[in-house]
């Protein structure tokens, strides 16, 4: 989505995640393995073996040609240390933003707001209000 910076993204290397897919194929549950990374982001651990409440909000967007259908998924995580967020159906292992200040809904309104944008380039009308 367009309303994040890839700047801020707090995301597993190709060799942290064949390290945990590894762990996990041998016995280990995916929190041990992550758990046991060395030199992993501490916000990142934070947000990937949180068990704290969770929210998420999907936007699906059906516009007359239903073969265009877009969904918009956001998932938020309550860490120890913050709240965090993740875009998209691979959540977590795309990659984790820090949301600042506990800020909810300045997450929450850029993600509706998208939705809008590409409901009204696909209205009829062809975004003409």
């Amino acid at each position: 989505m367009t309303t994040r910076s890839k700047a801020t993204r707090l995301q597993l290397s190709r060799a942290q995640v064949e390290q945990i897919r590894s762990a996990v194929e041998h016995g280990d549950t995916a929190d041990s393995a992550i758990a046991a990374l060395p030199d992993l982001d501490p916000d990142l651990r934070d947000a990937l073996t949180s068990t704290g409440d969770r929210a998420s909000l999907a936007i699906h967007l059906i516009p007359p040609a239903p073969e265009e259908s877009v969904t918009l998924l956001r998932r938020w995580t309550s860490g120890e240390q913050r709240l965090y967020s993740a875009d998209g159906p691979a959540g977590p292992l795309a990659g984790v933003h820090p949301v600042e200040d506990g800020d909810f809904f300045g997450t929450v309104i850029p993600l509706l707001q998208e939705g809008a944008r590409i409901a009204r380039a696909h209205s009829p009308a062809g975004g003409a209000a």
